[in-house]
């Protein structure tokens, strides 16, 4: 049996750790690694192993000439029902600017001929590598670079079977999914089957009761969620100091060979991320102070309907709600549409504050019937007394649905094959103010519906700290500690989930 597995950043080194334990079913193996730091810092001996290394994919930009014909064969080949700028703005790396994950910077990084020369680079070398490899499965994560999504589209193309890890919004279990969507059509099958009358075993029926038993006497985040912070000091102890660590790397950075991970200086990186996030989080206290609702009881009071802005750049719109980028005008389209005894309440990501200009948010300010939710307001206390709320995608609808509030989405979301009357997903906002009314006049919650979708999702997905313990990252709101013990717990049952999805396994 031989396999693929499409890592970004530090994914790289669980699975790793995942093929560890494989070992013995797999004949022949290949890693797809885009980061260089990561690959560097963590990489472990395993000769037998066959990298694709993004950094030497992009290092081929200047030698490479155009091929038109060959650009077009594979764009015929893998992207018949879609464009090929699909898989380039999908990618932070090369559709926007080299801080764009700690300020707005919309300056692609490539020129348009320079990114037709990665696509025709990176799908060659990928049709190469699969060719080589021939792997009757690969297992990948979420869709963050072009190899991710290249790796899909040549994989479906080639009737080659497919798996990315996936969160599915309750708890932190997550998923392996056949697409780089939202269908999740594994779940979609056993909910219509659950809805058919199909009996619910006693055990997962036990889990789904204790599961809505508990996140209904408190809410309980997932580890996606980002903490929001008690304070924004501009400057704070350690400032300096860091400064000048970080000045001294960029010095020591200058004459070596960076890819397009790692162009940015880290002084900078530093500056965004701490003193100008938080003097623009302040800023913007000050500028939209007159049209901040800071007390729950405002909002109960009012009718509002609630919009949350998404964090940018992220999949969940570049994918999901990829003709929904442009938020201000999304904003400026429902506000145009909205019933006049309406107001739209506009709440940031935790993870965007003090990150978008504050030009940003001065044109949403614009229009008059917006107003803005303070930062410190948790989002599902402002969801539990609207009207309605209005997602791209992510986990605030998902909050909505099960704090029986009326929900209309307009990307992909796994929550979308609920029933019209629990979650109005729309394929376009040309009608929304006929929508708006309708969704809240036909709202309808129904328990065992709910039950029936929470007991889909269970059956198919496993618990796993995956940004907590496996990614290692810091501030988050759910997961675990991260420990020797617990990563290697999470590793197991990461192995044994995927070892079920390897065709003709040894044991």
């Amino acid at each position: 049996m031989n396999i693929i597995f499409v890592t970004m950043g530090a994914i790289y080194a669980p699975y790793v750790d995942v093929y560890r334990n494989l070992r013995a079913e797999i004949d022949k193996v290949g890693f797809y690694t885009s980061d260089k730091f990561y690959f560097n810092k963590n990489k472990r001996s395993y000769p037998e192993i066959k990298y694709l290394k993004e950094w030497e994919l992009t290092s081929q930009l200047k030698e490479t000439r155009i091929d038109h014909n060959l650009i077009s064969n594979f764009e015929k080949k893998y992207f018949a029902d879609e464009s090929i700028w699909n898989a380039m703005s999908n990618d932070r790396r090369i559709f926007l600017g080299k801080y764009a994950k700690f300020t707005q910077d919309y300056k692609s990084n490539y020129g348009y001929f320079e990114m037709l020369k990665l696509f025709q680079i990176f799908t060659y070398n990928i049709e190469l590598f699969i060719e080589n490899i021939q792997p009757n499965i690969i297992v990948g994560m979420g869709q963050a670079t072009i190899g991710d999504y290249l790796f899909y589209k040549i994989a479906r193309a080639k009737n080659i079977k497919y798996a990315a890890l996936k969160s599915v919004k309750n708890l932190n279990f997550q998923t392996l999914t056949k697409t780089i969507g939202e269908e999740h059509s594994v779940i979609k099958q056993s909910f219509r089957e659950y809805i058919e009358s199909k009996s619910i075993d006693d055990e997962l029926q036990l889990q789904v009761n204790e599961y809505l038993r508990t996140i209904r006497q408190r809410p309980i985040p997932y580890e996606g969620n980002v903490r929001i912070p008690e304070k924004y000091p501009v400057f704070k102890k350690g400032d300096l100091t860091n400064y000048i660590k970080y000045i001294l790397k960029d010095i020591s950075f200058l004459f070596k060979k960076r890819d397009h991970h790692s162009q940015a200086l880290f002084s900078v990186t530093y500056f965004y991320n701490n003193t100008f996030k938080a003097y623009r989080a302040k800023k913007l206290r000050k500028i939209s102070q007159s049209r901040t609702i800071d007390r729950l009881d405002i909002i109960e009071r009012g009718n509002y309907i609630f919009f949350p802005l998404h964090a940018e750049p992220e999949i969940s719109l570049t994918n999901y709600a990829k003709f929904y980028q442009n938020q201000i005008e999304v904003i400026r389209n429902i506000c145009l549409q909205l019933p006049s005894k309406y107001k739209l309440l506009v709440k940031e990501h935790p993870r965007n504050i003090g990150r978008r200009s504050l030009g940003y948010y001065k044109k949403i300010l614009e229009i008059p019937n917006v107003d803005f939710a303070a930062f410190e307001l948790q989002s599902v206390d402002v969801l539990k007394r609207s009207r309605l709320v209005i997602v791209l995608s992510g986990n605030i609808g998902y909050e909505a649905v099960l704090n029986q509030v009326p929900v209309i989405t307009l990307g992909r979301t796994i929550y979308n094959m609920l029933p019209k009357t629990m979650v109005n997903h729309l394929e376009n906002i040309n009608n929304i103010y006929l929508e708006i009314n309708n969704t809240i006049k036909n709202y309808s919650f129904d328990e065992e519906i709910l039950k029936k979708y929470v007991a889909a999702i269970f059956k198919h997905s496993f618990p796993l700290d995956v940004y907590t313990v496996l990614l290692k990252k810091d501030g988050r709101e759910g997961g675990s500690e991260f420990s020797e013990t617990k990563y290697n717990e999470n590793i197991e049952i990461l192995s044994s989930n995927i070892l079920k999805l390897i065709p003709n396994s040894k044991d």
